[in-house]
């Protein structure tokens, strides 16, 4: 009679007893924390368990796991001391500095298993629970598994080198005490700056051979800033008492056992040194109080006839500061600001002002609405006191400076188009640029790799690898401040809220809130504590393999090598690295499937797909691809690839041939928290993806570089010149006739626009903007279209075409002279929605403005500012009736067109209402050039203003022949009285 196997199995299980308390045996054990002091770093987090603190989990780059300490170990001593607790750890910290050693002894869990079947061993028997169920659901009828396990506990000894605390870092606080005292019940405190030390006072100008403590950090809403401390202020002394001036002593250190016995609400009173601007001002005899900051005003001042003389001082001046400290903030409370301190961003740009500025001051004087326009700057100013911490600083600086978007902008294109156009790119630099441009600016040098030529493939491969290990330094820097299990959070579900950010952009649907809301809220969270500079200097770092001498050289040495290779050989070389393999290909029409850290290919048209060119994995996070020569075929199903950086660095540098791309999400020069790159130098292309590709970027920088041809560009949403929250993403296209499309799939949710499609490309900045939970509301980051020489066909959906969203900054620059066609849909070609920034230019040629709505070409909306400018030709821009300079809801908007014999259909120069929030907007509309123009509302050679308020222009001659013209009040029809 048959019997189930299951039945006929035996199961022989042996174990030995336990030699003391396993830790994760313990009922006591607490949430975990992060065991550091206020400047040194041990990378772990722990538990309380009975009499000692288990190691929960480490931080992405840990001294204690350097020192061989495991997940799971108890901590029983140190420094000699019995640990009952994670206090007595903290307090066993104290005195420490950096690069030290801390001693420590732990309890190990050393388990011993052994799995015979059938009487044979089972090699590599690993967890017991995988052979038990394969066993009992497939052994067979008289089968026996036999398992036997030892644990005991091993005594291990290590000493930590401490380091010093991570920019960012999450750190898991210590739970308060069962029973604290009334004194304890204030929590620890907390002043908010950063210090270094000030060896001799008497270089600052304070008293010779004394210590002091420089500020080089003041944090938002902090302690500190609220008492009125700045940077570069000096403290000398701490209710009276002066630092040590021992050779040895550290007044940081000194100041940090300072703030050890104060609370929450306790005060101190700092003497600070504090280097002041001294300003003797006279007109004619007569002594003028005067900041040096306002000086140009008053110069601009001066009545006829009058004379000012000044002359400024930097001198040290003594003041008493008390600081009320607080605790660490864990939300982001509204900054103050004023205009003062938003101007000293540019202080270059202090007295600058173009002609349009000049012009339209002499119009508001004339019109007496100059009250209207400096109230539009306070709303602004207002706009940015909503801080979430990622806010852009040259965004902020714009936002309150709108007449200088053009001139900003312009530096900004040229720039970016030197940097990418030059014949041989310095790709250190460029990302050197993007990273400044998102706060994250480094002036470390970054050190030559050694790269050398004349050599054989496998020192090429040593020397790659040698670049690769210092890159993953960095990059593992960058992620330091995250407790491994965070890091491993946000790779396995960051790519979630990035799609679901493609269905819902406000993240307020009802239903995905409920399944997703509280993950959503943790990742924007976690990504706080990425150190986006160790990031990009990383990203710096593994660019010098594309520095063009060495792919130059490399070429001949990889060409020698192939010159030896036995027929049909595919790969001339091969090496293993910890990073991923590296790889060099031959000149054959070679099929890449394996992922690699590094792959050369000196030739043939080659087939690239699943995930080259992007980061592979948390501990394999970088990938780069340089191929030759060759039509090749890049083409992956995957989300991820051709030039994208997840958590790390993807490259993809294709140097010559008629290339096609295609992907899906997340690829040809994307990154999400990393850095990617896309460098196509020769031939015509096709690029096709679906959303965050071609040039797109959320925390990170995405680059797309085609320097000739002519391509075609086709993606669905997010793409092409794309920029979220601290993100920069910039398509460059530096020559040919180009055809871009970004719509195609995703409804617009206008009803009255039925049959039209979302863009968000070709040069677009947005911001998370968060209906259901302001907390998770974002700032947007910088996306950027910047097309070369050619005649070239933009086509997208809403929100495209140089503009931004929700305190994001888009802009689309075209250099050529040729005629260009731009179709938008909804919001487009210098655009701006609900406090955010535009920048739209075109060079020159006949080019044709157009819109599937009647909102398109040129418009602000609530609390936005943007310029457009065409510098030439006849162009044609179709009707729409909130188009062509329009503002409404505090917008301001340039809309100048600088020559030609223009067609402009319906309104132009349109200004209200201003229902949302009271006050009003500002258009400065100019035709200049001479040429005769054409208007549905307007005439030609004619000045107007009208209410809410708009300035039109239609002039012959050029705008700045206005600034010192004495009749231009007397030729404006005034519409406002």
């Amino acid at each position: 009679m048959a019997r189930s196997s299951a039945l006929l199995a035996a199961i022989m299980l042996f174990s030995c007893a336990h030699v003391g308390t396993p830790p994760e045996n313990d009922k006591t054990e607490t949430e975990g924390v992060t065991l550091c002091s206020s400047d040194l770093w041990t990378g772990m987090t722990l538990r309380e368990t009975a009499g000692g603190a288990a190691i929960d989990d480490f931080y992405f780059l840990s001294p204690a796991a350097d020192a061989g300490l495991r997940k799971g170990d108890v901590v029983r001593e140190a420094e000699g001391k019995t640990i009952r607790g994670v206090r007595d750890l903290l307090d066993a910290l104290r005195g420490k500095r950096v690069g030290d050693s801390f001693a420590v002894t732990v309890d190990r869990v050393v388990e011993t298993l052994s799995l015979r079947r059938n009487d044979k061993p089972v090699e590599k028997p690993g967890d017991p629970s995988g052979a038990i169920a394969e066993f009992v659901a497939k052994g067979k009828s008289g089968e026996r598994l036999e398992l036997s396990s030892t644990r005991k506990i091993d005594k291990i000894a290590a000493s930590i080198v401490l380091a010093g605390l991570p920019s960012s870092v999450r750190i898991l606080a210590l739970p308060a005490a069962e029973a604290p005292s009334p004194k304890e019940e204030k929590k620890g405190a907390w002043i908010g700056v950063g210090m270094e030390d000030v060896k001799d006072l008497g270089e600052v100008g304070g008293t010779k051979g004394e210590k002091g403590l420089a500020l080089t950090r003041i944090y938002e809403n902090s302690p500190g800033q609220k008492a009125g401390l700045k940077l570069k202020d000096v403290i000398v002394a701490v209710n009276g008492e002066r630092f040590p001036s021992a050779a040895d002593s550290s007044p940081r250190l000194t100041f940090v056992e300072m703030l050890k016995g104060k609370k929450s609400g306790d005060s101190l009173l700092l003497s600070v040194l504090r280097e002041e601007i001294a300003v003797d001002a006279r007109i004619d005899d007569r002594t003028t109080p005067v900041e040096a900051g306002k000086l140009p005003s008053v110069l601009q001042g001066l009545n006829p006839g009058e004379t000012m003389t000044a002359r400024l001082a930097k001198v040290p001046r003594m003041q008493e500061i008390p600081v009320l400290l607080g605790e660490r903030a864990t939300a982001l409370p509204q900054p103050t600001l004023s205009l003062e301190e938003i101007d000293a961003l540019h202080p270059e740009l202090a007295s600058y002002k173009s002609d349009v500025e000049r012009v339209a001051e002499k119009l508001m004087a004339a019109t007496k609405t100059r009250s209207r326009y400096d109230d539009l700057i306070k709303r602004y100013v207002e706009d940015e006191r909503w801080d979430d911490g990622f806010r852009l600083k040259e965004f902020r600086y714009l936002h309150c400076n709108p007449f200088k978007i053009p001139k900003i902008s312009d530096d900004l294109a040229t720039a970016l188009r030197e940097r990418t156009a030059a014949a041989e790119i310095d790709f250190p630099a460029l990302f050197a640029r993007a990273a400044g441009l998102l706060d994250e600016g480094e002036k470390t040098r970054v050190e030559p790799m050694p790269l050398k030529t004349g050599l054989s493939l496998a020192d090429h491969a040593a020397r790659m690898e040698v670049v690769l290990l210092a890159a993953s330094r960095l990059r593992d820097e960058a992620f330091a401040g995250l407790p491994r299990a965070d890091a491993e959070y946000l790779w396995q579900n960051l790519p979630g809220l990035a799609e679901r950010l493609i269905l819902d952009t406000h993240l307020s649907d009802p239903e995905e809130i409920k399944k997703r809301g509280d993950i959503d809220k943790r990742l924007l969270d976690l990504l706080r504590y990425v150190d986006e500079r160790k990031l990009f200097l990383s990203a710096r770092m593994l660019s010098t393999l594309l520095s063009p001498f060495y792919l130059e050289t490399l070429e001949k040495d990889i060409a020698v090598a192939a010159a030896s290779a036995k027929p049909g050989e595919s790969v001339l070389f091969k090496k293993e690295t910890a990073l991923g393999d590296i790889v060099f290909g031959a000149a054959g029409n070679d099929r890449y499937i394996q992922n690699a850290a590094i792959i050369v290919d000196i030739g043939g048209d080659d087939f690239y797909t699943n995930r080259m060119g992007t980061s592979i994995s948390l501990d394999k996070p970088f990938s780069i691809v340089i191929d030759f020569h060759g039509n090749d075929r890049y083409s992956s199903f995957e989300n991820g690839s051709q030039g994208h950086g997840f958590m790390g660095v993807g490259m993809v540098a294709d140097l010559e041939g008629n290339d096609i791309y295609i992907a899906q999400q997340w690829g040809q020069g994307s990154a999400l928290a990393g850095v990617g790159l896309l460098y196509d130098r020769g031939g015509h292309d096709s690029y096709r993806g679906q959303e965050y590709v071609q040039g797109a970027a959320f925390f990170g920088i995405g680059i797309h570089i085609d320097t000739v041809g002519d391509d075609t560009y086709q993606a669905n949403l997010y793409a092409q010149g794309f920029g979220l929250t601290k993100g920069f993403g910039l398509l460059a296209d530096i020559a040919g006739d180009d055809v871009y499309y970004a719509a195609g799939k995703h409804p617009t949710g206008y009803e009255d626009n039925p049959g039209t499609f979302t863009g968000l490309s070709q040069g677009a900045g947005l911001g998370i903007r968060c209906y259901a939970d302001w907390s998770m509301s974002r700032s947007g980051g910088i996306g950027f279209l910047l097309e070369g020489n050619g005649k070239d066909r933009y086509e997208a959906g809403i929100f495209a075409q140089g503009g931004g969203y929700f305190f994001g900054w888009g802009l689309l620059y075209d250099y050529g002279n040729e005629n260009d066609d731009y179709i938008g849909t909804r919001y487009a070609q210098g655009f701006a929605a609900h406090s955010a920034l535009g920048s739209f230019m075109d060079e020159g040629g006949d080019d044709r403005y157009r819109g599937l709505s009647q909102v398109h070409s040129g418009l602000s909306w609530d609390l936005t500012c943007v310029s457009f400018i065409d510098k030439g030709g006849n162009d044609i821009h179709e009707e729409g009736g909130f188009s062509r300079g329009a503002t409404a809801h505090n917008g301001f908007i340039i809309y100048h067109d600088l020559g030609g014999a223009d067609i402009y259909k319906d309104q132009v120069a349109r200004s209200g209402d201003n229902g949302y929030h009271g006050g009003s907007s500002l258009t400065v509309f100019i035709d200049e050039g001479g040429g005769e123009d054409s208007y549905d509302d307007r005439e030609n050679n004619s000045i107007v203003a009208q209410k809410e308020y708009s300035l039109f222009l239609d002039i012959p001659g050029r705008i700045g022949d206005l600034v010192d013209d004495e009749t231009l009040p007397a030729r404006l029809k005034n519409e406002i009285e």
